[in-house]
């Protein structure tokens, strides 16, 4: 197949600035307004979804500052997010899509990749199942970066386990329509032909990559894109369409998705799944080598759009087939609804934490030969007494919520929390700015009597401060630190 571009855009009526000239200087600097333009999209969802969450709390009845500040957190982490922030990018790269589109003077949309491929539908069978293997590679790498930068689940992946039947499956199209086509359109589509006008297919593929595993943000997301988007990339080079890209591309995220959220929601189907995995690497293999050999030979692009009318048939028909079959294999998730607001402690003071104190539990010595060991019970409070400590902390009212889920920490004055929607595995708390003295606090939850089992020790040396607060970030333990 020539490397070489055919005319892509309509004759300008007038001279165009510099920077405005199609090629790689212009879809750069558009990719940079397309950075700003999302990560500013990303801030007014977070920022958006908060205020709204907080207000409507607080009109309905919600006083406490630090009721209102628990919500506000747990907002940011909640489904509603998820949407909003998905939603809010593509529309902020849809924009710039316009944007270039309206400043090179409304080119030909081949130009943007939206050309027939030329491919017959065996052969783009074949490249489909063939994208398994870069997928697969990619997931191995965001498996080491996970264990290297020890990353945690973000909103995303909360739309994993939580959502009725309904939501998981507009939840699966959504994230598998809406990305799958707004990024290859722009990524394999107005930057990698912009690019391929004056660089080499390999420059231009790989830049396109990069640039694209760059704005998924952390290293581990960006570790499974790379790949993925290599050959994506690829393949658009030599069809010369972003359309099968896009089917990859949709059917990467939608059955990502849906296997996540069966693996989740429903623990027996561990063995199948796995069986599915290795049958489906099989297919990949063997169709990755008929995928070589298909890209290795000419393929004819014909330089026009796809008839509309098709266009949206086959839309309708590919999203109402994935509906049929989401709505068999997807188990309902969890509520993603708020949960109830505690009765206990909806607005603790630290006399009301003090009058409710019904036990008291000492820490003989700083280290691990002072551990105490108690249970704490909903609706209630325990006073830990402390040892001697640079932080010059006597005791720590300790309390948990009506539900178990939020854990109240009361000392030295102050009041501070832990926990919204789930409580954590454990407290590492620094009782005083610039004292090392750190209480450790690792939480068993208690099912059958509803309450939490707790290991109470106090430590300041240097390395075994150190050592918890590895272990804390390893475990996933909420944290405090002080200046």
């Amino acid at each position: 197949m020539s490397t070489s571009p055919h005319p892509l855009t309509s004759p300008p009526d007038a001279p165009k600035r510099a920077w405005r000239s199609d090629g790689p200087r212009f879809v750069l600097i558009v990719w940079l307004i397309s950075g700003v333009a999302v990560l500013f999209a990303g801030v007014l969802a977070l920022i958006g979804g908060t205020i709204a969450t907080t207000v409507r709390a607080a009109l309905a009845g919600e006083k406490s500052s630090a009721e209102l500040r628990r919500i506000a957190e747990a907002a940011t982490n909640s489904s509603t997010f998820a949407w909003l922030s998905v939603i809010a990018s593509q529309l902020a790269l849809l924009a710039c899509i316009w944007l270039a589109w309206r400043l090179l003077g409304k080119p030909k949309l081949d130009r943007f990749g939206l050309a027939q491929s030329g491919l017959g539908p065996t052969r783009s069978i074949v490249l489909l199942v063939a994208t398994i293997i870069p997928f697969a590679f990619g997931l191995t790498l965001a498996w080491l970066m996970s264990i290297a930068t020890k990353s945690t689940d973000g909103p995303l992946q909360r739309m994993w386990t939580e959502g009725s039947k309904f939501e998981s499956i507009s939840w699966v199209l959504l994230i598998a329509i809406v990305p799958g086509f707004v990024e290859e359109v722009f990524y394999r589509g107005f930057l990698l032909r912009g690019l391929l006008l004056k660089w080499g297919p390999t420059a231009s593929i790989v830049t396109t990559s990069v640039l694209f595993a760059l704005v998924h943000g952390d290293p581990v997301s960006a570790s499974a894109i790379l790949p993925l988007g290599l050959w994506l990339g690829f393949v658009a080079w030599r069809t010369g369409s972003i359309w099968l890209p896009f089917s990859m591309h949709a059917g990467v995220n939608g059955v990502w998705t849906t296997t996540m959220m069966i693996a989740h929601r429903d623990p027996g189907a561990e063995a199948w799944l796995n069986g599915a995995a290795i049958g489906a690497l099989i297919a990949g293999m063997i169709a990755f080598v008929g995928a070589v050999v298909i890209l290795r030979r000419p393929v004819t692009t014909t330089p026009r759009t796809a008839p509309r009318a098709r266009i949206a048939l086959f839309v309708a028909v590919a999203c109402l087939a994935s509906v049929t079959i989401l709505a068999f294999v997807i188990p309902s998730g969890t509520s993603s609804t708020a949960p109830p607001k505690p009765t206990l402690l909806q607005s603790p003071t630290l006399a009301q934490l003090d009058e409710r104190v019904t036990a008291q539990v000492s820490i003989a010595s700083i280290g691990q030969d002072g551990t105490a060991n108690f249970t704490i019970l909903p609706e209630s409070a325990t006073r830990l007494m402390l040892p001697p400590n640079k932080a010059g902390v006597e005791h720590v009212i300790i309390a948990l919520d009506s539900g178990g889920k939020v854990f109240w920490m009361a000392y030295s004055g102050e009041l501070s929390w832990k926990g919204s929607t789930r409580l954590p595995p454990g407290v590492l708390e620094q009782l005083a700015s610039g004292a090392p003295t750190r209480l450790c606090l690792s939480l068993e939850s208690l099912p059958e009597q509803s309450g939490v089992k707790v290991r109470a020790t106090v430590e300041e040396d240097t390395a075994r401060v150190e050592a918890a607060v590895a272990h804390a970030e390893t475990e996933g333990w909420a944290t405090r630190g002080r200046k």
